[in-house]
């Protein structure tokens, strides 16, 4: 059999074809009238057997059958045989997916409790595009993204769609040049890595995409997550060239759970001037407490190379210090940061 032959029969073997059904089918594929006597010798296979095999052909509309004396078949052509091959195989893979459906929801039942050690492994490439399309849209305070230009295209592939709600800050990081797509939201900031590292989505604090040459690893351990959130703000986010910055807009309620991202909000609004009010939902430090406060931006505090410590606020005359995640030496732990410019 010469090569091109035995992958035209893998191919049919592929498309729901027994090996004898897809040798009887080439040996007639040519459209030329033969009998059942010559198509066995032509295609190699048992003579008792041609005419099981032809029938079976016939009723799956690839084989015609000439009435005549003898009794002569012929292949439709290529095109069209393909062609109901494919449609008689997905109806089938569509019939075999209800009964399976069934079967499994009749004796299974599923939990979805999230593993207690917080990190999946996925191998699947469609698969990974999906959970990261899936985490994107469910984003409630915050989008970090950084990857390669082709990746960003592959995931994001519609802007509006995936990034346009209004407030939700997004920082997004390109590695070596610029995204291939525009975002002129205010609260979406953009940067440029020179050097790419490993491709990383982390949304709310909550849930981590760490991408891999084979692996990718699905993150919701809460440690880790704290680990990977400041990974993303000290070597990607902080030393990427701005290509467009947040801005802090009137009307506009910006929402974070990282300190260091709200930061480039409350930043802008103290530059301006603008009244603001912001609202923290995190721990007491002193009581140990879940709280909920609200008040003015009155300044951030930052160290020696520029990174927030705190961001402080006016509660009712009161100044209290808000720190981000893992907080100990302020007043209030932050985990959800709201910012309502007036």
């Amino acid at each position: 059999m010469n090569n091109a032959r035995e992958l035209a029969e893998t191919a049919l073997i592929e498309l729901g074809l027994t090996p004898y059904q897809a040798k009887v089918y080439l040996a007639i594929a040519d459209g030329k009238e033969r009998t059942a006597s010559e198509i066995a010798s032509l295609a190699r296979v048992p003579q008792p057997r041609i005419y099981e095999i032809l029938d079976s052909l016939t009723k799956l509309g690839i084989v015609e059958e000439i009435l005549a004396k003898p009794r002569r078949y012929r292949g439709v052509p290529p095109a069209e045989a393909v062609e109901r091959l494919a449609d008689h195989a997905s109806r089938k893979i569509l019939e075999k997916k209800e009964t399976a459906l069934q079967v499994l929801r009749q004796n299974i039942t599923y939990t979805t409790a999230s593993s207690k050690f917080g990190v999946k492994i996925i191998r699947n490439y469609s698969e990974l595009l999906r959970r990261a399309r899936e985490m994107l849209l469910s984003a409630k305070y915050e989008i970090l993204i950084a990857a390669t230009p082709e990746l960003l295209l592959e995931i994001i592939e519609d802007p509006e769609l995936y990034l346009n709600k209004p407030g939700r800050l997004t920082a997004l990081v390109s590695f070596e040049a610029n995204p291939p797509f525009h975002a002129e939201a205010p609260w979406i900031g953009i940067r440029r890595r020179a050097v790419r590292v490993l491709p990383i989505i982390i949304v709310d604090s909550a849930k981590c995409l760490v991408f891999q040459d084979e692996n990718t690893l699905e993150i919701t351990d809460e440690g880790l997550l704290r680990l990977l959130n400041d990974f993303f703000n000290h070597s990607v986010w902080r030393v990427s060239q701005t290509v467009k910055e947040i801005q802090a807009l009137r009307g506009l309620e910006y929402t974070s759970t990282s300190l260091w991202l709200i930061r480039e909000v409350i930043s802008d609004v103290l530059k301006k001037g603008y009244q603001t009010m912001v609202s923290v939902n995190g721990v007491e430090r002193k009581s140990g407490k879940m709280v909920e406060v609200s008040g003015k931006p009155l300044a951030l505090q930052e160290n020696s190379f520029g990174v927030t410590l705190a961001l402080v606020l006016d509660v009712g005359g009161k100044k209290l210090t808000v720190g981000g995640r893992g907080a100990r030496f302020e007043d209030i732990e932050g985990h959800i940061f709201k910012v309502k410019i007036l």
